[in-house]
């Protein structure tokens, strides 16, 4: 359960932020609201996951700095430190824009990659293909050799020839 906002008289000001979420009260795990109610009428441990995210740090940085300065630094002084935190929170998402980017490219390679391991198996199953119907075609041209040797006229009516041109030397 998330914590949305914080009563200004909560006891727990301070402690908690928004942003915040109970995990558990008394050891029970919270799955719904009704959670809540169990118990409420007696003093309870509750159980608190604190939203640490870069840009909660820096918001509660900034209160906090604000809350303890407010009365010994000028106007100026603090609206300096606005703009250096702005600035921070600007590089923060600078950074998350690029690192965004970075992501797109790398699935992009990734899926390139992918592609061109298809074209490398399709090529190699091509050439394969090729080996073994070369084979066929030198199997065959080797019988109508023979067949030509035992008949010398056939062979110039025929005119066989390997593919290297050469009729007597076969690979």
């Amino acid at each position: 359960a998330r914590i949305t906002s914080i009563e200004s008289d909560c006891k727990l000001k301070g402690q908690l932020e928004v942003g915040d979420r109970v995990t558990s009260i008394d050891d029970h795990v919270i799955t719904q609201t009704a959670d809540f109610g169990i118990n409420c009428d007696k003093t309870r441990q509750f159980k608190i996951a604190v939203n640490n995210s870069l840009e909660n740090v820096l918001f509660r940085e900034h209160t906090d700095l604000g809350e303890r300065l407010k009365a010994s630094l000028s106007g100026r002084q603090i609206s300096e430190m606005q703009s250096q935190i702005q600035r921070l929170v600007q590089a923060q998402e600078d950074s998350l824009s690029r690192e965004a980017a970075l992501k797109i490219q790398l699935e992009r390679a990734a899926a390139k990659e992918t592609a061109l391991g298809a074209q490398l198996r399709d090529a190699k199953s091509r050439a394969k293909e090729l080996k073994e119907e070369n084979a066929v075609l030198k199997t065959s041209l080797a019988r109508e050799k023979r067949r030509a040797k035992k008949c010398p006229n056939c062979a110039e009516k025929a005119n066989l020839k390997s593919p290297e041109g050469d009729n007597n030397n076969l690979v």
